[in-house]
Formats: C-alpha cells, sequence, structure tokens
C-alpha cells in the first residue's frame, strides 16, 4: 500500500525485506536496481576526487583554514552525504511503511543539506570581503533550511513541499550567482 504513489510500476517491488535482504538485493535486479546503482558509482568517484582536490589543489592548500574547512564541508554534504543516505533510502525504504516514510524522509533531509553545503561554498566566495552580509545570508538560509525541513517532514501538501524546496534553492544557490553576476556587470559599466 506504502507504494501506491507509482501507479505505473507493475513489478519489481521488494516488499517487508530484511536488512539482510536489503544489502544482498544491491546485487539483484528490481525497480530500485538502476536508483542504487547512480547513487553508489558518483559517490566512489566523487569521494576519490574530493580527497585528492583538498589534499592536492594548491589554491586549496594555500587557502586560509576556514576557507578549506567550508570546501571540505560543502563537498561532505554535496558528493558524499547526500548519495549515501538517497542509496541507503533506496536500499532500505522496502523494510516497511515505517522505514519507506522514514528512508525518504532523510532523503529530502540530504536534498536540503546538499543544497545548503553547496551554498556555503558559492557564498563564502560572494561576500569573502563582506563578512556581515555573508553572516546574514549563512543564518538566513540556516532559518530557510529548518522550515524546509519542518515543510518536508510534517506537512502533506506536495504544493507546500515544493515551494518550501524552490525558495531554498533560489536563496542558497540562486542569490550568490546572481549578485556575483550584478557585480561584475555593474563593475564592467563602471569601467565604461
Amino acid at each position: 500500500q506504502w507504494y501506491s504513489p507509482y501507479p505505473y510500476i507493475y513489478s519489481g517491488y521488494r516488499i517487508f525485506y530484511s536488512v539482510p535482504m536489503c544489502w544482498k538485493s544491491i546485487f539483484q535486479w528490481h525497480n530500485e536496481t538502476m536508483n542504487i546503482w547512480t547513487e553508489i558509482f558518483p559517490l566512489v568517484f566523487f569521494t576519490a576526487y574530493s580527497i585528492d582536490f583538498m589534499t592536492n589543489n594548491e589554491a586549496v592548500q594555500a587557502a586560509p583554514f576556514a576557507d578549506k574547512l567550508i570546501i571540505g564541508i560543502g563537498l561532505f554534504g554535496c558528493v558524499i552525504l547526500r548519495p549515501i543516505i538517497s542509496g541507503a533510502a533506496h536500499t532500505f525504504s522496502c523494510e516497511s511503511s515505517y522505514k519507506y516514510v522514514l528512508w525518504w524522509g532523510m532523503d529530502y533531509f540530504s536534498i536540503c543539506v546538499a543544497i545548503v553545503s553547496s551554498s556555503l561554498i558559492y557564498s563564502r566566495f560572494t561576500w569573502y570581503c563582506e563578512p556581515q552580509q555573508y553572516i546574514f545570508y549563512v543564518i538566513s538560509t540556516v532559518g530557510l533550511l529548518i522550515s524546509t525541513l519542518v515543510s518536508v517532514l510534517y506537512v502533506a501538501s506536495g504544493g507546500v513541499r515544493l515551494g518550501s524546496f524552490i525558495l531554498l534553492i533560489c536563496l542558497a544557490n540562486v542569490l550568490p550567482l546572481v549578485w556575483q553576476i550584478t557585480l561584475q556587470y555593474t563593475a564592467d559599466e563602471g569601467e565604461k
């Protein structure tokens, strides 16, 4: 019954699997196989890339500790934590209706964390020389993250969840980009 939101998927469901059965199902063919492996492959690749980037990139090595920390947190949230939780949701959500709701709630949480993690990097360098604006932006983004998590986990309305996600993405990722483009455009206009 908890799979009812997927009326066009007729077969391949794993229902009431135990944890060992879920682990074994990673290597079996079912309707979640591709979803699991499209989380595992990027996780392995980007984990290796992130480690190499953080340890061998000259700009990162020369950066202050705070910048390294923010880049590390951003990479961890986006390319490591997010696929681990999503892959686990695709793997273990078939145990019971309770685990289904729990794991997909955690998956939504990981999406929010990935959005905010990436925004930490963008915003750090967008407002690098303006610490008060940066602090205001981070506090605003964290506040919106909390309200988005509450709406995702406790509000049944799909429209409210979608609106919260869009608002979080716009504040977390679009605002720093628009700010940088605006500054670049106004600087170019000022030189003319």
